[in-house]
């Protein structure tokens, strides 16, 4: 009842711009505190104040856990929920799966790919305290007089945010939530035109850009010196939950809303985020605080002693005086290597039983040298006492050399990333978030020809596999194991029927990724030889039962192909165990030709068809994203971003 209570009073009411834009400003204030501290911890991160400190253990600290964290691409892990016989399951699940991998591989270098995006986040999410990653569906149609023809072009539009450009609504919990905002990038009148209309654009207050810091710039430059025509203005984009609907506010026009549109894809959460990347992690509200602010007292500790210590370093300089008696002494400290400087005046020191060394009077150096000793122990404690508040401690006590034992190693990785599981934990919860808004995207927006062309799975539209079933009725032969299994496979029908469907998509399909920290290839090859050593231990137990007839082959087939869905590489495996016949074929008979007779010619043929239909299928769908990209001037597979 409460969380009831608490959904109905933050959820905002429908309103016009003056509302989002109280509201969008009340959100800002909210998170001033946060800003504030956000723009200091990056000033330091990036060596802008090296004055105050002169030892960066932000930069240290950062550079050690943004690897330990995430450190490779990850791969996307798509399957049957609960691993049962499901044709059209499978083959969903395939298809996005490889829909996902697609996607994931940064083919087009002009535009932000998915490592990147995560590595952006995680940097973020260390240094001011929040990681955002926007997805969107894009694409391009072919339009005649009569409307749109067909989709030409379509992709996944991945764009990093800048922890900056993004609030949302009052909660406690991020399912509470009612709405979030994200900035758009600054636009002149003429982009501003392109998107809302000359009519709405001629309204907006437009700003030269930098006119704040023209007094702080560098570079001379003066935002009075831009031309009109290359003046910004700013937009935010609120997805609205309530509303279901999202909606263009500009801060400084709250005279109507620039543009008011339903979402193109229908998340499960609604947003096009996931919830944020967070690795400090508060209990009464959603406000982010960095990470920095744990240590920062140990931090400035370590800024004082390294000030104390230089200056330490300049004092303790050679010093002193000499015997004016014995004027060549100055010439001594300053004579080059095996030089031997004569003494007018020897005579008198030796009759004056003095020595060299007495003529000599050097300034003490022996405290100002156990002070600096005292600050760098002190130094190394204060640096402790950092890293076992952040675990760095952990990753530096599970280093391991390689002379030392399989065991020790391995129990110095555990204990090294113990510290750091919450925070690993934290990073995979959010690339899966992520891929699962992609797989939604995949899901729901692209069309049947694209998702065909860029998985290549064989399989048939109904057209074609009533086809290939009338021909076989022709010929009335019995079908080829191939033919078999083909005309056994989903259609491709069934398939988008699946995954258009937001509701059964879940209950059948888990969008899953591996670790963003192990070593995949090392995963494969153990996960390959699990599978291979299942395999071998159950053909050599139940092998002979089967020849037997202990135990049926179709009992035999469902119990491999069970183990089998237990593994990632199982499903390729049972695909292939499907085709496997269920007994034996009969021995020859006596004058009978042994061996196969082979599939029927037609049947072939019309599968033959199947396929090189599907094929240029195929070619026109990725000739057309060809000369999208060539026309955009750079070679690729995405499309621009639209913002």
């Amino acid at each position: 009842m409460a969380r009831k209570q608490q959904t109905s009073q933050t959820a905002p009411a429908t309103g016009g711009a003056k509302f989002w834009i109280d509201s969008i400003a009340s959100a800002l204030r909210r998170e001033r505190d946060f800003r504030k501290e956000g723009k200091e911890i990056l000033s330091i991160y990036q060596g802008e104040k090296v004055a105050t400190t002169p030892f960066n253990i932000l930069y240290s600290n950062t550079e050690t856990l943004s690897p330990a964290l995430y450190s490779n691409k990850p791969k996307p892990v798509v399957k049957r929920r609960y691993d049962d016989k499901d044709p059209t399951g499978l083959a969903a699940s395939q298809m996005l799966r490889r829909g996902l991998e697609f996607m994931l591989d940064d083919i087009n270098q002009a535009e932000t790919g998915f490592h990147d995006a995560m590595q952006a986040a995680v940097t973020s999410a260390l240094l001011p305290g929040r990681g955002i990653t926007t997805f969107r569906y894009n694409a391009e149609v072919e339009t005649d007089d009569k409307g749109p023809r067909r989709v030409t072009y379509e992709d996944i539009e991945i764009e990093n945010v800048s922890w900056e450009n993004f609030c949302h609504g009052y909660a406690k919990e991020w399912r509470y939530v009612p709405w979030v905002a994200l900035k758009e990038p600054p636009m002149t009148r003429q982009e501003a035109a392109k998107i809302y209309g000359e009519e709405v654009a001629a309204k907006l207050p437009y700003a030269a850009p930098g006119g704040e810091d023209d007094d702080n710039r560098a570079d001379g430059h003066n935002s009075r010196d831009v031309p009109v025509s290359e003046w910004i203005v700013e937009v935010w984009v609120v997805w609205d939950k309530k509303a279901k609907n999202v909606k263009h506010v500009c801060m400084g026009y709250p005279d109507a809303l620039l543009k008011e549109e339903a979402p193109k894809t229908k998340f499960k959460g609604f947003f096009p985020v996931p919830r944020p990347l967070a690795y400090f992690r508060k209990v009464d509200d959603l406000t982010p605080r960095a990470l920095y602010t744990l240590y920062k007292q140990q931090a400035e500790e370590l800024n004082t002693m390294t000030r104390r210590i230089k200056s330490l370093i300049n004092a303790c300089r050679v010093r002193g005086a000499y015997d004016s008696n014995v004027a060549e002494i100055s010439r001594m400290l300053t004579a080059e290597e095996n030089q031997l400087i004569p003494i007018s005046n020897a005579a008198a020191l030796y009759g004056q039983q003095s020595s060299l060394d007495k003529t000599i009077w050097l300034w003490p150096l022996e405290k100002i040298q156990a002070t600096l000793q005292t600050l760098y122990q002190e130094r190394e404690t204060a640096k402790q006492v950092l890293y076992e508040i952040m675990g760095v401690a952990d990753i530096m006590r599970g280093a391991s050399a390689a002379s030392e034992t399989l065991g020790a190693q391995r129990l110095k990785n555990t204990w090294g990333s113990l510290r750091l599981k919450r925070m690993q934990n934290e990073t995979v919860r959010y690339v899966r978030d992520c891929l699962r808004l992609m797989a939604e995207i995949l899901a729901e927006n692209f069309t049947p020809a694209t998702l065909r062309s860029m998985s290549n799975l064989p399989l048939m539209t109904n057209a074609e596999k009533q086809m290939v079933q009338q021909q076989l009725q022709v010929t009335q032969a019995p079908p080829a194991p191939e033919i078999q299994a083909a005309l056994q496979q989903p259609t491709m029908e069934e398939v988008q029927k699946l995954l258009q469907d937001q509701a059964s998509r879940d209950y059948r399909i888990d969008v899953e990724t591996n670790s963003t920290v192990e070593n995949d290839a090392t995963d494969n090859k153990e996960e390959l030889s699990e599978v291979m050593t299942a395999i071998g231990q159950f053909v050599s137990t139940v092998g002979p039962m089967v020849q037997q007839g202990i135990i049926p082959m179709p009992v035999a087939k469902a119990l491999l192909t069970s183990i089998c869905r237990r593994f990632r590489f199982g499903e390729e495996v049972e695909v292939a165990l499907e085709s496997m016949p269920m007994q034996a074929p009969p021995a020859p008979q006596e004058g009978e030709k042994s061996g196969p007779t082979g599939p029927d010619p037609a049947a072939v043929k019309a599968i033959e068809d199947v396929k090189l239909r599907s094929a240029q299928a195929s070619a026109q769908t990725r000739a057309a994203c060809s000369q999208r990209c060539v026309r955009r001037g750079r070679p690729g597979r995405r499309a621009p971003p639209s913002r």
